[in-house]
């Protein structure tokens, strides 16, 4: 587990995240199948990418229709403000399941779910695990609930990695900390949101700001992300971090 972890805050790129992830993930909880999902709306699907991976095209026969007709049935996929990882059997019994239609759209993937959710806006995005044999057990589900802070830290530093222009030499004067909180500030975050994101309190956050004006020699927020990214922050910003 602490593997994954060092592994995933290492990575910048998005899709090799999500590569590593689900190999890691693949070992640490034993599925048939351990699938990244990312849904534009529910059954929309934008992303899908599976260890093993030929499980993806195994899948790619399947019922479409029946699986879109019987989502509402699924409460891994209704289930409002789902924050938490969730086994499938948290909401239905096998008898109750076998008596849904669900079950004729799910069947080929197997009886047993479990869902570690990660993003709900703008894309929702999950790791999704299935079993044919037997159900999921409380350790997963506490070791995927420990991992999903780091999980969620990472993609977040991907996103903004991928979104954040090319730094200028002036980011060289900057700490790793110190130039992601910048990222940050960028995109046009307060500092209690940068904070909250980074698991930092916002008096570090401050603290970070203040010793990054002073390298940078500029007494703004705008000033600074100008001086490392040669743009301006999304929003205006009062002059004190």
């Amino acid at each position: 587990m602490l593997d994954l972890v060092y592994e995933a805050h290492a990575t910048e790129s998005e899709e090799t995240l999500v590569d590593r992830v689900l190999e890691r993930l693949e070992r640490l909880v034993p599925s048939d199948c351990v699938a990244f999902t990312e849904e534009e709306a529910p059954g929309v699907v934008l992303v899908y990418r599976t260890r093993p991976a030929d499980a993806i095209e195994r899948e790619a026969e399947l019922d479409d229709e029946l699986g879109l007709r019987t989502l509402n049935q699924n409460p891994l996929c209704t289930y409002p403000g789902d924050r938490a990882v969730h086994k499938l059997s948290d909401f239905l019994t096998r008898r109750q399941l076998r008596r849904l239609e669900l079950y004729e759209a799910i069947r080929p993937y197997g009886e047993y779910f479990l869902k570690l959710p990660l993003r709900h806006a703008p894309a929702s995005s999950a790791f999704m695990f299935d079993r044919g044999s037997r159900d999921f057990s409380e350790r997963d589900r506490q070791l995927l609930e420990l991992l999903r802070p780091h999980l969620l830290q990472a993609f977040r530093r991907a996103d903004t990695a991928r979104r954040i222009p090319k730094p200028t030499p002036g980011a060289a004067r900057l700490t790793p900390r110190e130039y992601e909180v910048l990222t940050w500030v960028a995109r046009g975050h307060t500092n209690a949101e940068i904070a909250q994101t980074l698991y930092l309190s916002p008096l570090t956050v401050r603290r970070h700001l203040e010793n990054t004006f002073a390298k940078l020699e500029v007494r703004t927020r705008t000033a600074a992300v100008a001086r490392v990214f040669g743009t301006r922050a999304s929003t205006p910003s009062p002059h004190m971090p």
